[in-house]
């Protein structure tokens, strides 16, 4: 169940406006575990607000800034695992953002930017059970973390047909110091002896992930484009576009130890079509380069308490073709 309510009030003739706005959730939820016989039933209720303040500069570009709440519900797990491991708590952020809109140029120009600080707590994150007994993982809450970062883009239209624009971002969300992740402070043999998998030189003995760098997350990403569209030389009413864009990430750590990683990785795409009437002909080459990459990556804890790490290869160089009909 849930309740949303919103208000905002322009000041100075509309120079200045002030929104706020808040949705209260009530959650439940109830688990059976059929392997026991077990249920277990909670509910989870949070309120999150946003609030926004802008200035006006002109009716084309603007100041703002804004702080919002978000949520994760809580939930159980499952299995032969210890009484204090069947539920979880939910996971809040507090996101902090202050930027500026503008369309600039007769709005021929469109420039964007923005700072923010996400401060979580209570983070959310997949561990093992300190019953030895259990080979599988569960959900538990491990403390907190923070991001800060900026976001620019930019979109130009250089001439009536060829449009040309660029991304760019970086964010350094590390985890809270002094934070330990219980997955590897809790492995332990089918005897219940601890397995110490890091010897302290590689990464810490006891499992210390503070002031780490989140696992599959880029500290830099940035994207480049452009797009022409005219009439097609030739055929009455038809026109025809072309584009282009281009890709990149920095490497994405893989487990919050930073013991492996997924490599950078840029691509190129490209893109074309064709109008006529009522039909559109649309083709496009993903991955143009063939280039060979990770899109991403998982990491486990097999049966035996052994950590293993699994790749997702990205596609390689796809080609497409889409003829649409519109009636």
């Amino acid at each position: 169940k849930s309740v949303f309510a919103s208000v905002s009030q322009d000041f100075s003739d509309g120079l200045i406006n002030i929104a706020i706005e808040g949705r209260y959730t009530e959650e439940e939820k109830t688990s059976y575990d059929r392997l026991s016989g077990s249920v277990s039933e909670a509910t989870f209720d949070s309120f999150t607000p946003r609030f926004v303040a802008q200035y006006n500069v002109s009716e084309y570009s603007n100041v703002y800034a804004s702080a919002a709440k978000g949520v994760k519900s809580g939930g159980f797990n499952s299995g032969n695992i210890l009484a204090s491991e069947r539920a979880f708590q939910p996971e809040e952020n507090w996101t902090y953002e202050i930027g500026s809109k503008n369309q600039l140029f007769d709005q021929r120009l469109q420039l964007n930017a923005n700072l923010f600080y996400v401060d979580w707590s209570n983070l959310q994150t997949l561990s093992v059970s300190g019953n030895p007994a259990f080979r599988g993982t569960l959900t538990r809450n491990v403390g907190g973390a923070t991001s800060y970062g900026v976001e620019i883009d930019l979109v130009a239209r250089l001439t009536e047909e060829l449009q040309a624009g660029f991304g760019f971002s970086y964010a350094d969300p590390t985890y809270a110091d002094d934070l330990i992740d219980p997955r590897y402070q809790l492995m332990r043999n089918s005897a219940g002896i601890p397995i110490v998998i890091c010897d302290g030189v590689t990464c810490p003995s006891d499992g210390s992930i503070g002031g780490n760098q989140l696992s599959r997350q880029s500290k830099y990403q940035g994207s480049a484009f452009f797009s022409y569209t005219d009439e097609l030389p030739g055929w009455s009413g038809a026109n025809f576009t072309i584009g282009g864009d281009v890709g990149y990430k920095s490497k994405q750590y893989i487990d919050p130890l930073l013991l492996a990683w997924a490599p950078d990785r840029f691509l190129v795409n490209l893109n074309a079509s064709i109008a006529y009437d009522r039909f559109r002909l649309e083709g496009f080459v993903k991955n143009l380069f063939d280039e060979e990459y990770a899109s991403g990556a998982t990491y486990n804890l097999t049966g035996l308490r052994q950590v293993r790490y699994e790749g997702v290869l990205g596609e390689k160089r796809t080609v497409g073709v889409t003829l649409r009909y519109k009636y």
